[in-house]
């Protein structure tokens, strides 16, 4: 499948500017000559081997940023006019399994009526059998005359008769949804939040929490401690930008 026209062309390596490689590594030669700090001398060099490092990641990362911005937007044109190609077909599929989802559960309706009535009619055949064949073995019991003995078979016919009707209900065969081949229904659980603090009371693994290194920073002091946040000074030497 081609989904756009155009060809996307990409340089297959890439590789760093020579004069960036040569400028990041006169850069780490004079910090490395920097053995230890223990005059004022020493440490003003430091200091501008410091600037120079900041300088050069600043300038990379700027670079980085204009080589890379074109890159961006062409990424988001190609995700968006393909969000904007495919939303056609979404759109009809999710019309298509809503329609497909309410026929499988009026299935489900139909087989569970069906059952419901099948399950009622055995109970009322099974009532009757009982009944019948009880009634077949008390005249049976009471044959005295022949009128008495014709009696005593017609209803043991009956108790026979509604013993296959019995069977008949047993035998009926099971109902089936009626689906297309693939396609299955199950539930999904949806959920909506109404209110993020309930339900950190009732179930706070349900919840993720993050620390805000800005707001620690900005808010906080290791002299008033905060329970569950461990704090300290410590020191850190700075050069600023020349």
């Amino acid at each position: 499948m081609k989904l756009i026209e155009q060809e996307i062309a990409l340089p297959v390596l890439y590789t760093i500017e020579p004069s960036s490689v040569q400028a990041r590594d006169a850069i780490m030669v004079t910090g490395s000559a920097i053995k230890s700090i223990t005059t004022a001398g020493a440490n003003t060099a430091a200091g501008m081997v410091v600037r120079d490092i900041r300088r050069h990641l600043r300038d990379v990362e700027s670079v980085r940023k204009d080589l890379s911005a074109p890159l961006q937007a062409a990424a988001k044109q190609l995700k968006a006019l393909s969000d904007d190609h495919i939303a056609p077909l979404q759109d009809e599929m999710a019309r298509l399994e809503g329609l497909a989802t309410a026929f499988m559960v009026g299935e489900q309706r139909r087989i569970a009526a069906e059952e419901k009535l099948k399950q009622e009619a055995f109970l009322k055949a099974q009532q009757e059998q009982f009944e019948a064949q009880d009634r077949a073995a008390k005249l049976a019991a009471s044959v005295k005359t022949d009128a008495g003995l014709e009696k005593a078979i017609q209803a043991e016919v009956k108790a026979d008769m509604a013993a296959a009707k019995v069977q008949d209900i047993i035998a009926q065969p099971e109902q089936f949804l009626q689906k297309a081949r693939g396609q299955s229904l199950k539930q999904v659980m949806e959920y909506e939040v109404m209110d993020i603090k309930a339900v950190y009371a009732a179930r706070p693994e349900l919840c993720k929490i993050e620390i805000s290194p800005a707001a620690v920073r900005s808010t906080c002091l290791p002299e008033n401690p905060v329970p569950g946040l461990r704090m300290w000074w410590v020191n850190k030497s700075t050069f600023a930008n020349r």
